[in-house]
């Protein structure tokens, strides 16, 4: 093999990692950014009192989708990452808003009863699941790419990075006065 052709493998590999990190900056933008629609959306439809919900959801979702992919890492290498990747982020562009969907529709009120209790525990698991998702691209990006696992972080981090942006301009939008 020559000189170029390694070369051009080394290149083609580079621009194939930075696809995959560039797609797990884009799901923690997505996870963050629905970890705030939930919690706006639970203040609302929920009661304020449940409004930081949310943020346990995700940790459940996450951390499950985590241990899930470690117990099913065997059946998972079947699948190419970037394949299982691409996967992934499809079923989590359905599911978003059919969690959204259950969310703003299933009637919950504060009465104790066995009906209510069922009515939250459907919007709690629905809620989870597309943390769950990310949760296993997650695993998986980071068990393939361990040799750049830091670059890993850094793209998780500029997926956090742009949601702080996106809502920072979006707040200075809404609450600029018209002239």
């Amino acid at each position: 093999m020559s000189q170029t052709e390694i070369a051009t493998q080394g290149i083609s590999a580079q621009s194939q990692d930075r696809a995959v990190l560039a797609g797990v900056a884009l799901s923690s933008f997505a996870a963050l950014l629905l970890e705030l629609a939930l919690t706006r959306l639970f203040s609302v439809v929920l009661f304020y009192h449940f409004a930081f919900l949310a943020i346990s959801i995700a940790l459940l979702g996450l951390g499950a989708g985590g241990v899930c992919a470690y117990l099913a890492k065997t059946r998972l290498a079947r699948l190419e990452t970037r394949t299982l990747l691409a996967r992934l982020s499809a079923l989590n562009a359905v599911l978003i808003p059919v969690v959204l969907e259950v969310v703003l529709h299933v009637p919950v009120s504060l009465k104790l009863t066995g009906a209510n209790f069922l009515n939250l525990t459907e919007i709690y698991l629905a809620s989870a699941m597309p943390f769950f998702i990310t949760g296993l691209q997650f695993w998986r990006a980071e068990h393939d790419f361990v040799c750049c696992c830091h670059r890993q972080h850094c793209w998780d981090r500029l997926g956090e990075f742009c949601l702080g942006q996106e809502s920072h301009f979006s707040t200075r939008r809404r609450d600029t006065p018209a002239h």
